[in-house]
């Protein structure tokens, strides 16, 4: 449909997710969004999701600015 050949990058597909938090120090992440199971318009703090994204801060050694709608798993 493009009539061009298609490429897929994935520059991030060999590191581990703690070395892409490492790379991504200093973005706002606060503004990311990666809940399943959002409530109203807030991440849930409870789906694997949400989990995943907690280790990942704990990973790095950064607090964790997200706004959980319940208080987070840890």
């Amino acid at each position: 449909a493009l009539g061009e050949p298609l490429s897929i990058v994935r520059p991030f597909a060999t590191l581990e997710k703690r070395q892409v938090m490492e790379l991504g120090r200093g973005v706002p992440w606060q503004y990311s969004f990666s809940c399943i199971a959002p409530v109203q318009g807030e991440h849930c703090g409870a789906c694997n999701k949400c989990a995943e994204r907690q280790a990942a801060f704990a990973a790095i050694g950064t607090p964790d600015p997200t706004c959980y709608a319940r208080a987070p798993l840890a």
